[in-house]
């Protein structure tokens, strides 16, 4: 019968009755035959194409051979086509007015080749289509385009029917309009063999990846994962699902020999590229702490302490020896890891005598990271005092000097000029001179004084001691004869108002110290005189020779 639902100027068969034609197969296409007398385009004249009013095409004649004037050679002739695509009820040729509308000619061709429509332009703005008079803005021609249903065997399946009542139309996005739970809009159910979705794809593979599962005639073995699949694709005899873990390089697969350090795991071992002993630990030339990665025996903290060989482990076989390790002084063994054993040393004779070592003798004391022995007198004078200079035969003059191995004998050996300035800056202040010659001996203590670091400035010539008659005087410091026991507090003044200890500052010849008297040129042989006076040695009742005895300096 008839499409009665959709045909008003044409007659579209409708097999199932149900009112709607099919959807018709193969050629859809009018064909244009469009003249123009003068050869130079419709100059704005027009044919739009509108597809149940909405406009989809406009059909002109086009200068293609940009002559402007063919009138001589009979005008210019072009083609043009349009295709009905998709469903719509109806078309309209719509006429466009433009200029010159008397050089326009036409010819329209239905899908079947029979002429539906022809006709010319007269002057000024008038088209004669099949024989009737049409002015811009005109339909010409218009007609119901092809059936709506889409199973026209079925007479509830059409164009907007929707049988299920699920929203989707059976014609549109429903492959089963009989169903409910299928429409585009539902969640797909995978292994039931049913497209709830009507995406048209495999209900066997749900991760999309091109293989069903295995269990349902596939070669998937993981069907959620689409990276994983048992198809072979770069033909190197595994498959993801046989372990190859790179199915894009034919050099990457499960029996490969490993390269190791190039950042491939070409054996899909899925370890580290960088562990070659497979220890767990990366080599250290790769960020890692293995000290040795062809050995899995040897990681590099074969102690367990934290700490590796190659790294900062300065003995890897003993837990206690790294760099948070605690030092322990004088045991031959670098617990800390800074390259010595730290030494039991302290500053000073007075530090070893403080921490309750109490007994005269040698002893090595740490200045400044240098080991230095030195004799510490543990009794005179409440102990702690550290000999810094000793000279056999010769007195001392106020100059400073380099360390020397008599330093470290209670009696010098030989001869010596200088006082050792190591301890500059380094004590208490007090300083104690003695000396003993021919039976006779001085030993006097002064307190709190700068005499040390001003004895040992420089050269002889560079310090100046208590010169120049009273104008150099330091200070007056309290001190003590160790002999007898006489004490002086600060500010008593010497006997005859003050201490000098040489003439002048540049003096070679002078450096001395009293107990009592100004030293230079005063009561030599009173008992407290100690040093040298005018290039004369002089040690309590002995002036003017010293060849078997020895001056010392001691600092606390």
């Amino acid at each position: 019968g008839a499409a009665f639902n959709e045909s008003s100027t044409e007659c579209l068969t409708d097999e199932d009755g149900d009112g709607y034609a099919p959807v018709p197969d193969g050629n859809s296409c009018y064909s244009f035959m469009n003249y123009d007398s003068y050869g130079d385009g419709w100059n704005g004249n027009a044919f739009e194409i509108y597809e149940d009013g909405v406009l989809v095409d406009t059909i002109v004649n086009e200068n293609l051979d940009g002559v402007a004037n063919n009138t001589s050679t009979g005008g210019e002739t072009t083609t043009a086509e349009y295709c009905i695509e998709g469903m719509m009820s109806q078309v309209d040729f719509v006429f466009v007015d433009g200029s010159y509308t008397d050089e326009i000619e036409f010819e329209i061709y239905s899908p079947y080749g029979e002429l539906v429509a022809s006709g010319y332009g007269v002057d000024p703005s008038e088209l004669v289509v099949n024989d009737t008079t049409y002015t811009d803005g005109d339909t010409i021609y218009t007609f119901d385009v092809m059936g709506m249903d889409c199973d026209d065997t079925d007479v509830n399946v059409y164009s907007g029917s929707d049988n299920d009542g699920d929203g989707y139309g059976a014609c549109d996005t429903d492959c089963d309009d009989y169903d409910p739970s299928i429409n585009e809009g539902a969640t797909e159910i995978w292994y039931d063999g049913i497209d709830q979705d009507c995406d048209n794809a495999s209900d066997y593979d749900q991760d999309m990846d091109g293989d069903d599962d295995v269990a349902y005639g596939g070669t998937d073995c993981d069907d959620t994962d689409a990276s994983v699949e048992g198809i072979d694709l770069d033909g190197d005899g595994e498959s993801t699902c046989d372990g190859d873990c790179d199915d894009d390089d034919g050099s990457i697969f499960s029996t490969a020999t490993e390269t190791w350090y190039d950042g491939i795991d070409t054996n899909c071992d899925g370890l580290s590229d960088y562990d070659q002993d497979g220890d767990g630990e990366d080599s250290v030339d790769y960020g890692g702490l293995d000290c040795d990665d062809s050995d899995a025996n040897t990681v590099g903290d074969d102690d367990g302490d934290g700490y590796y060989a190659c790294v900062d482990d300065c003995d890897d076989g003993d837990a206690n020896s790294n760099p948070g390790g605690t030092e322990v002084c004088g045991d031959g063994i670098d617990q800390d890891c800074d390259g010595v054993d730290a030494s039991c040393a302290l500053l000073s004779c007075n530090d070893f005598y403080t921490a309750g070592q109490t007994t005269s003798g040698t002893y090595t004391i740490d200045v400044n990271g240098g080991l230095y022995d030195v004799y510490c007198d543990m009794d005179v004078d409440n102990g702690g005092w550290t000999l810094v200079g000793s000279s056999y035969a010769t007195t001392l003059n106020d100059e400073a000097s380099a360390y020397y191995s008599d330093l470290a004998s209670e009696v010098p050996s030989g001869s010596q000029s200088g006082v050792w300035n190591g301890l500059r800056g380094l004590t208490d202040g007090d300083i104690r001179f003695t000396c003993a010659v021919s039976g006779s001996e001085v030993d006097l203590s002064f307190y709190d004084t700068s005499w040390y670091d001003v004895i040992t400035t420089g050269t002889d010539g560079e310090s100046c001691f208590n010169d120049s008659n009273g104008s150099g005087q330091i200070d007056t410091p309290a001190r003590k004869n160790n002999f007898n026991g006489d004490t002086r507090a600060v500010g008593d003044q010497w006997d005859s108002g003050y201490l000098e200890g040489e003439d002048n500052c540049s003096d070679i010849g002078d450096f001395t110290i009293d107990f009592d008297n100004r030293g230079m040129d005063s009561q030599e042989l009173d008992g407290t005189d100690w040093g040298e006076d005018d290039y004369n040695m002089k040690c309590g009742t002995v002036y003017g020779t010293g060849s078997d005895g020895y001056w010392q300096i001691w600092v606390r």
